[in-house]
């Protein structure tokens, strides 16, 4: 280097006396060293105008400058003496004094200014651009600094700091930087003796950094003074305050530091001498400057300063690495030539290389001198940095370091604090790179095996396993198996020294990684070149190695939890389980090894190969696990042993030893293969009954295959056998049925997936299933087959099957004998019958021999098989059973199975044991042997107590507060389902099993006094839902499930009680429901109301019946579960349906501007409820009645929701209902509004009491004043009606005078009887209801039968984008004067318009007319001004047009709105004709009416229909089809209906009938219904003569095959006509005359019956239902009320 060149001549001769006292020292300068610095000046960067961000020039410029200046250069080679000053030799120390002022060369050009003014000179000189000014007040303001080292002046370092903060570029010269370093050298005056002060060294440090903070090339200047003084007296390196300059230097040396946490002499303790005749006081500060800091020595990354200072550390010397790596590793070989006495030069020199270990020499150097330095105490504590710094420098992993690493481990520590140091220094060294792990432990395991071992080693090897675990395994492994290749055989050495390294880390080893390692195959020439003996040498010593690392395993933890299961106490058996699953794991791949590896490895040989097979598995005998070292222990080795076998199998496991069979280059036989994994399972399975682990889980199906190709026999290959011939497919017997029970046992613990599928493909395996279940080892189980004649079937069967197979193993081992030994063979020579077997595993259920039953017995006792299936859920083989033989089965077995459960009821699933407890034990009988009866009535003893034990766990269930809710809610849903069973046995058996378990009080099932199901259903109060059920501790968890029952259960129940309870608990239990399940719960409860008539007629209170409590409290019930609904429903936002799910719901307005959404369904059992008037006591009822028919307003509006018109809220049938009952409020709201033509037929209608039908005759005078003609024309048979005034005038009824003269005035001629071919249309009781407007055949004007003007062209004409058309301009010209002239003309475009609007095309056609308002007004114009006498059309197709108004605005609008406002003034009397219309058409139609025909206000009169067809909809069906249409009936047929009756036409009917049949119909004349209240006969016809005589003739038809039967619709209408008493005697006369003759025919009842509509209630209505399914095809008998 040029400074070393330069060294000589700056030393200068030497001073000869001291330097004056004080402040003052002499300076000389010469004029040739002055002119030096000017022409170095020139060559500097300028300062002034120089950018912080423009430092390129600086970084290549500053070492060049450095380089000039040879200050530094002569005191590299000086620094070997203690406590001396940098650079001065120890001799000239002794001989001059130490105050010798020595020259130096950046004094020469220093400007002295007075400390206050160096600021102002300084700024001043930067202003006028003078450089060499600046660097002479730089010069001088240090050379005041060095002057004043003891005190200096803060005037001057703060205004350097400012300077150097602000103006950088100030301080980058050559000579200001050698003025700055020399600031950092110890003072050459001062006696070294004295103690200086460090303010001065730390000012210049902070000065040079601020300057250089910015500079990405720093001179080499700053590592040489940092050298020296870190050899010296480490005056400012080891400060916090200098730590960012430190920082940047260290960077120089590549040197990763360890963090100061892992530093140890960061803080020396105060009782260290320092080895010296150094003053204390010296010491002092140098434990003073290192304390709270890491020596400067921490790493970049690891810096404890300030987060500025951490990010400025980076690469300050990039262009300087390999001379400052000579200059250090030159200086550092020298230091350790010298020398040097064991004191602060020397850990000053140790700490000097523990910051320069990022040099691999420096490593190399130090590793062969850090164990000396370690032992010394003066130096241990440096020395332990020094070592951690060169274990975290060791990540090249060339040879250097692995030298260096293998030093470090022949190193030996001697105290635990040593020892634990140096194990946590070679913990960093192994995580520097992937490599050193390796080679730390390689060296440790072959330094353990030499003599010379290193008692430290096991600790290194235990950190190794502690930082890595799974890789330190298997390095260990691969160095095992190094070992073991060596000729030298190392087992019983590596036995020995795996049981050590076990030991020493706590048994904390992955044994599962070390054993795989083991088994690894090695490719290297070491390895294959090995010869044969020492290959199977080889494979046994890794396989003695694995049972030995499987022993070792068992720890501490795992003896404990062993002791405490055998102790009875099931404590830590994770840690049980963890073991025998890691066991688990090393099998299978050993089993892997032995199946890949070793056939590559070795020359396979049998008894080798299977005793290592054996040997792995556990299989051997027990010295051969101990043998080389007597270990384990001879009190231990049973216990061992039995804990390494006695552990699960991996599915793996076995299908590699399977496949290990089935491989001809392996050794080991088909025969061997099965019984080994028989073994594997057997000795895997109990384990799950002691620990409950998974132990046999397997999920491959491929299994089942490679088992039984195991089983499958195979002749000889060398034996030929005759072409053509098929040899049968066959298995080997004994190998069969034992693949047969492994397989169970597998479905056993997979059910979901092994057993599913074998439960579906496999009917063998089902059967064993099945017989395991059910604990019956009997061929055919009694799950397959219950009847005798079945079971002899699938005998027969197997005994055929059994012959054919003796037939085909004759006939294949002739063919083998006859290439053989030429014998003939039958069955009593023959070898092979007795081996072989039939192989279909897919065919039908064979019957396994006698031996394999016993043996499956055995082991279902042993390993609970059994009851392992029957515990699965998913899939539910048990469930699948029970439904397989349904509920009138007897499944005897079911309770056996019961009682094999041993007091655990958790096997069987819920539905198993509900069924189990509504089983009743058969009743003993008394005659026969008394033993066999003492043995019945035990059994039955022994099974009432398991109900009763049954019966207390599932009330437990039920009512344990801490009961899992899900098992509640499978309880309650067993028998909650059943009660919508359509079998009424079943539904009372569901209702006992809910009754027991649901009340605490049944304690036992045969307690029959509780349990007894009372058929009237009177006495009974249903409290087990009233009260047992609301009172569980759960049944909020249930509520909601037990309420979707009940209202399934009220569509089929037929017992009024049970229907009455259900109400009331849905009821009660709905407050708090939110609006989505009110309204489900409200359709379903309108669809009981609404269409079981005879069941509600029963639980609700009947005028003509006296009332009683129970439907007094159904009522109330009803009444209150609306209004709840109600008021729920009025609160909701009109957005909360959507139209997807509103198509069948109306929108309800009420005057008071509230608005609710329910189905129209509901609104009429609502308003049905009120016809039965108020209950008894304390009620909603009016507060339901003001809602519907307020007193002071009107009935709320109501509007369809998919296509926003008007609803019709009271339909016909509805209103008829409403006129029949008490309430005078509904009477009237029922004949508001109401038309001639409906008061007409609600005259007709039957059961209308005296007051409402006067109410109605004074509706008929009214109307005759009204519209007389129209009246009189809607009457057609007037002299019927004249006799319907006169009966009911009989009655009592007031009022239809008016109207009985109007009919009168004009009475024609009395008419003959209608002809009988009249009944054709299948309706009679009603007289045809003429058309108001004129007649039924009369065509509205418009209509006709050919349209001239098409469609499409009335569309054209009104096209948008046509108006500029000329075509549709003539058109549209031609149709307005054809208009004017024509009324035929204007009548087609009318019904044209109608008929577009009407159809799918409305929309946009209307769309088209509001678009083209310039011709659809004036054409609408035309047609209302000129076209008078069509107005009624014209007023159908306006109202059909605004039907598309909402949302548009057009000039069409205003037209419209004229003419439609002006017919409501002046056309008062024409709408009141077209509503009457229109309800009279919803009346005919039975309600099916368009819902576009709403708004046309005009309908054509159809074929008169009775009104009394009730709906019959289902939940989810629009108002528009809430009446279904019924069917015509075929010639002379009658359909009876309910609602309005016709005394007279029924009579006729029934004479017409009556004389089809043959009979006399002198009594039919007069034969009309008898009052309920005072049944009377006619002297001339008795009902009871008439339908007796009718019943006999349906029998003689019967029999005589007629054709065409009416008979049947005949009784029907007797039925009805007669009051209940009379039809009952009749009906049971008939039955008791013939009831040997009818037999019942249940095909024949119509799919669509419902039991519902019955009247079930007794005996004889229950023949008579027997009778109504055998008069097919005669409807269900109703009842009318």
């Amino acid at each position: 280097m040029e400074r070393s060149k330069a060294a000589p001549g700056k030393k200068g001769p030497k001073p000869k006396g001291h330097p004056p006292t004080g402040d003052f020292i002499a300076l000389g300068v010469s004029k040739g060293k002055g002119a030096e610095p000017d022409t170095k000046r020139s060559t500097s960067p300028q300062p002034v105008g120089r950018k912080p961000t423009s430092s390129a020039d600086r970084k290549r410029e500053a070492p060049v400058a450095t380089a000039a200046t040879g200050g530094l250069a002569p005191k590299k080679p000086k620094l070997g003496q203690t406590f001396m000053p940098l650079g001065r030799h120890g001799d000239v120390e002794r001989k001059g004094s130490p105050a010798t002022v020595i020259s130096l060369q950046f004094e020469e050009t220093a400007i002295d200014v007075d400390p206050c003014e160096v600021l102002d000179q300084l700024l001043v000189a930067e202003e006028s651009g003078s450089d060499e000014r600046i660097e002479g007040l730089l010069c001088g303001a240090v050379k005041s600094l060095r002057s004043n080292r003891a005190k200096p002046d803060p005037a001057v370092f703060l205004s350097l700091m400012y300077l150097a903060k602000t103006r950088p570029t100030l301080f980058c010269s050559e000579v200001v930087i050698e003025a700055f370093c020399s600031l950092l050298k110890r003072d050459m005056s001062l006696n070294f003796k004295a103690k200086g002060n460090p303010l001065v060294s730390v000012a210049g440090c902070n000065v040079l950094y601020a300057a250089f903070i910015e500079e990405e090339n720093w001179p080499d200047d700053f590592v040489k003074v940092y050298v020296e003084d870190s050899l010296g007296e480490r005056v400012w390196v080891d400060r916090d305050d200098c730590k960012g300059f430190v920082d940047n230097i260290l960077t120089a040396f590549c040197t990763k530091m360890p963090p100061k946490s892992m530093l140890v002499a960061a803080d020396p303790p105060k009782g260290e001498s320092p080895g010296s005749a150094s003053p204390v006081l010296h010491l002092f500060e140098e434990d003073e400057g290192s304390k709270g800091s890491d020596g400067g020595d921490s790493e970049k990354s690891s810096v404890s300063g300030t987060d500025s200072d951490s990010t400025n550390v980076f690469q300050r010397f990039p262009y300087q690495q390999d001379s400052i790596e000579s200059y250090i590793m030159e200086l550092i070989r020298e230091q350790l030539i010298r020398r040097q006495p064991m004191d602060a030069s020397a850990r000053n020199l140790i700490r000097l290389m523990t910051v320069t270990c990022g040099y691999g020499e420096v490593r190399a150097l130090t590793a062969q001198r850090l164990e000396m330095w370690l032992q010394n105490p003066k130096l241990a504590r440096t020395a332990q940095d020094l070592l951690m710094s060169v274990c975290m420098n060791c990540n090249q992993a060339d040879h250097s370091d692995l030298d260096v690493i293998a030093q470090l481990i022949k190193m030996r520590m001697k105290t635990k604090p040593l020892i634990n140091h140096y194990a946590n220094c070679m913990r960093e060294l192994m995580l520097q790179h992937p490599d050193n792990l390796r080679i730390v432990l390689t060296h440790t395991i072959y330094n353990e095996l030499s003599q010379t071992r290193n008692p430290n080693n096991m600790s290194l090897v235990a950190v190794t396993f502690q930082i890595s675990p799974e890789p330190a395994a298997k390095i260990l492994a691969e160095i095992f198996q190094d070992l073991l290749a060596n000729k030298d055989d190392y087992l019983r050495a590596l036995r020995a020294l795996l049981r050590e390294i076990v030991r020493t880390l706590r048994h904390d080893m992955n044994f599962t990684a070390f054993c795989l390692g083991l088994m690894q195959e090695r490719s290297e020439a070491k390895f294959t070149d090995l010869e044969p003996a020492f290959k199977e040498r080889f494979v046994m010593s890794i396989a003695d190695l694995i049972t030995l690392s499987v022993l070792m395993g068992i720890t501490p933890g795992v003896r404990e939890a062993v002791a405490s299961l055998s102790r009875g106490e099931h404590k830590d058996l994770e840690t049980l389980q963890q073991f025998k699953q890691q066991v688990a794991i090393i099998q299978r791949d050993a089993i892997w090894w032995l199946h890949t590896v070793v056939p590559k490895a070795m020359d396979i040989k049998a008894a080798e190969y299977v005793h290592c097979l054996h040997k792995v598995l556990f299989m051997e005998e027990a010295q051969h696990y101990y043998n080389k070292d007597n270990w384990p222990t001879e009190g231990d080795r049973t216990m061992m042993l039995r804990l390494a076998a006695e552990v699960p199998v991996m599915e793996d496991s076995l299908m590699r030893v399977l496949l290990i069979g089935l491989s001809r280059e392996l050794p080991l036989s088909a025969a061997d293969a099965v019984e080994l994994a028989d073994q594997l399972i057997r000795r895997a399975a109990p384990l799950y009954l002691g620990a409950g682990m998974q132990v046999l889980q397997v999920l491959r199906l491929e299994l089942i295959d490679a088992l039984l190709n195991l089983c499958a026999y195979r002749h000889p290959e060398n034996i030929g056998l005759p072409k053509g011939y098929q040899p049968p497919t066959l298995a080997i017997s004994a190998l069969y049925w034992k693949a047969w029970t492994m397989l169970v046992v597998i479905s056993a613990f997979n059910p979901s997936t092994f057993g599913l599928s074998a439960w579906e493909n496999y009917p063998t395996l089902k059967c064993l299933m099945e017989m395991a279940m059910t604990n019956n080892f009997k061929f055919p189980p009694p799950t397959t087959a219950t009847d005798d004649k079945v079971i002899d079937e699938i005998k027969n069967r197997e005994r055929q099957i059994a012959q054919q197979e003796v037939q085909q193993i004759l006939e294949f081992e002739s063919h083998l004998a006859a290439a053989t030994s030429k014998v003939t063979i039958t069955e009593a020579n023959s070898l092979l019958l007795d081996q072989l077997t039939t192989m279909d595993p897919n065919g039908i259920a064979r019957c396994p021999p006698a031996k394999v039953l016993d043996q499956m017995s055995s082991l279902c006792n042993t390993l609970k098989v059994g009851q392992m299936l029957c515990r699965s859920r998913n899939p539910d083989f048990l469930l699948d059973i029970i439904q397989r033989q349904g509920t009138s089965q007897s499944m005897p077995w079911l309770a056996e199975l019961v009682e094999s459960s041993e007091g655990s009821l958790d096997v069987l699933p819920i539905q198993c044991l509900c069924e189990f407890l509504l089983h009743e034990p058969p009743e003993s009988t008394d005659t026969g042997d008394s033993d066999v009866i003492k043995a019945e009535k035990y059994r039955r003893k022994e099974k009432l107590k398991k109900q009763r034990q049954l019966l207390s766990r599932l009330q437990e269930m039920v009512h344990g507060t801490s009961s899992d809710s899900s098992t509640m809610f499978q309880v309650l849903d067993y028998f909650l389902k059943r009660l919508s069973s359509t079998q009424s046995v079943s539904r009372s058996q569901a209702i006992k099993g809910l009754s027991m378990v649901v009340s605490k009080s049944a304690s036992s099932p045969d307690d029959k006094e509780e349990t007894k199901m009372d058929v009237d259903g009177d006495n009974r109060t249903n409290d087990w839902l009233l009260k047992d059920l609301p009172s569980l501790p759960l049944f909020q968890e249930v509520k909601g499930q037990t309420s979707m029952a009940l209202r399934q259960a009220c569509q089929i129940e037929t017992d009024p009680s049970l229907v009455s309870s259900y109400i009331i608990f849905l009821s009660q239990h709905s407050l708090d429901q939110n609006l989505y399940d009110l309204d489900n719960l409200a359709s379903d409860v309108a669809q009981l109301i609404v269409e079981r008539t005879s069941v509600i007629n029963h639980i609700l209170p009947c005028e003509t019946n006296p009332w009683t409590p129970s439907q007094d409290v159904t009522l109330v019930a009803l009444i209150s579960l609306y209004v709840n609904y109600l008021k729920k429903a009025r609160e909701q936002d009109l957005g909360y349906f959507t139209w997807s799910n509103t198509q069948d719901q109306i929108l309800l307005q009420w005057e008071s501007g509230e608005s609710a959404t329910m189905f129209i369904l509901v609104v009429h059992a609502m308003i049905t409820l009120l016809t039965y008037g108020p209950p008894t006591g304390d009620s909603q009822y009016y507060e339901l009645l003001e809602t519907w028919f307020p007193k002071e307003g009107h009935l709320p509006s109501a509007f369809l929701l998919d296509t926003s018109e008007e609803a019709l809220l009271l339909p016909d049938w509805l209103k008829l209902r409403m006129i029949r009952s008490s309430v005078d409020q509904l009477v009237n709201s029922a004949l508001q509004e109401l038309e001639p033509a409906q008061l007409l037929l609600f005259v007709q209608s039957f059961g209308i009491p005296v007051a409402s039908m006067s109410k109605l005759l004074t509706c008929l005078d009214n109307a005759v004043g009204l519209d007389p003609t129209g009246l009189e024309q809607a009457v057609l048979d007037k002299v019927y009606m004249a006799q319907l005034i006169e009966i009911q005038h009989k009655r009592g009824a007031k009022g239809g005078e008016k109207f009985n003269l109007m009919l009168t005035q004009h009475l024609p001629q009395p008419k003959q009887g209608p002809n009988t071919e009249g009944m054709d249309t299948g309706v009679i009781g009603y007289p045809p209801v003429a058309d108001p407007e004129g007649g039924g055949g009369h065509t509205p004007v418009g209509e006709t039968q050919h349209d001239t003007l098409p469609a499409g062209g009335t569309i054209a004409i009104f096209d948008p984008s046509g108006t500029s058309n000329p075509r549709s301009n003539k058109l549209y010209q031609a149709l307005i004067k054809s208009i004017s002239s024509e009324q035929a003309k204007a009548a087609e475009v009318i019904t044209t318009m109608h008929k577009i609007l009407e159809s799918t095309k409305g929309a946009e056609f209307a769309a088209r007319l509001y678009e083209t308002s310039s011709r659809s007004g004036p054409l609408l114009k035309l047609l209302i001004s000129k076209q008078t006498s069509l107005s009624d059309a014209v007023r159908r197709m306006v109202e059909r047009l605004a039907v598309f108004t909402p949302g548009r605005r057009s000039p069409l609008l205003s037209v419209i709105k004229q003419f439609l406002e002006a017919g409501k003034t002046s056309g008062s009397e024409s709408k009141t004709k077209e509503r009457t219309q229109m309800k009279l058409e919803m009346f005919k139609t039975g309600g099916k009416v368009d819902p576009n025909k709403l708004t046309q206000g005009r309908m054509q009169t159809q074929t008169t229909r009775r009104h009394g067809n009730r709906p019959r909809k289902s939940r989810r069906r629009s108002p528009g089809r809430t009446q279904r249409k019924l069917r015509r009936p075929s010639h002379r047929s009658i359909i009876v209906q309910k609602g309005v009756e016709d005394y007279s036409r029924a009579s006729l009917a029934v004479n017409i009938l009556l004389a089809d049949l043959g009979l006399p119909i002198e009594g039919a004349d007069h034969l009309e219904r008898s009052p309920r209240r005072s049944p009377r006969r006619s002297p001339r016809a008795s009902p009871a003569r008439v339908i007796t005589q009718v019943g006999t003739q349906v029998y003689t038809q019967r029999r005589k095959g007629s054709e065409r039967r009416k008979e049947p619709y005949l009784l029907a209408l007797l039925t009805h006509q007669c009051n209940w008493g009379t039809v009952n005697r009749c009906i049971t006369r008939i039955l008791n005359n013939t009831d040997k003759r009818w037999t019942v025919r249940e095909d024949i009842l119509s799919p669509d019956h419902q039991p519902g509509d019955m009247w079930w209630w007794t005996t004889s209505w229950k023949k008579l239902v027997t009778l109504g399914k055998q008069l097919q095809p005669c409807p269900p008998i109703l009842l009318v009320p």
